[in-house]
């Protein structure tokens, strides 16, 4: 599993500094690419990049999981994990399922923020991806779309 930023939502680089440090990325820098741009394009590269990176390694039979939370953008609410899902994943990895989160409100992180979460939604996303030998156990392997 893993949450990549969200589209102008927090300042991922800010509140992960530790970790990208010890990758040896510049957390500001990334906040400066990701946040203050707002640019959809953007996003979508760098999350080509982050599915690229995450999944290069992974087994034959391997999954990858992303957390993808919705955004709004003037009064609508922007599914990312369908835009990174039709625009982001490379050929040789398959979509196995796109699922809307069923964590209560009270439970996310997003909670912390109260009434200044700005653009952040209260539907979050599972983007599930698997290898081309990626096989769930009773349901069996699954066919490219």
């Amino acid at each position: 599993f893993t949450s990549p930023p969200y589209l102008q939502v927090i300042l991922y680089g800010k509140f992960n500094w530790v970790r990208l440090w010890l990758l040896g990325v510049d957390g500001w820098d990334l906040d400066k690419q990701l946040f203050t741009s707002a640019s959809l394009d953007r996003y979508v590269e760098f999350m080509a990049a982050v599915i690229r990176n995450t999944t290069a390694n992974l087994r034959p039979d391997g999954f990858a999981c992303f957390v993808i939370g919705d955004v709004r953008r003037g009064d609508d609410q922007l599914n990312l994990a369908k835009i990174v899902e039709e625009r982001c994943v490379p050929e040789g990895l398959q979509v196995i399922a796109n699922i809307a989160d069923k964590i209560p409100p009270g439970h996310k992180v997003s909670r912390i923020w109260k009434n200044s979460k700005g653009r952040a939604t209260k539907t979050d996303r599972l983007l599930l991806l698997g290898a081309p030998d990626a096989d769930i156990p009773g349901i069996g392997r699954f066919r490219w779309r």
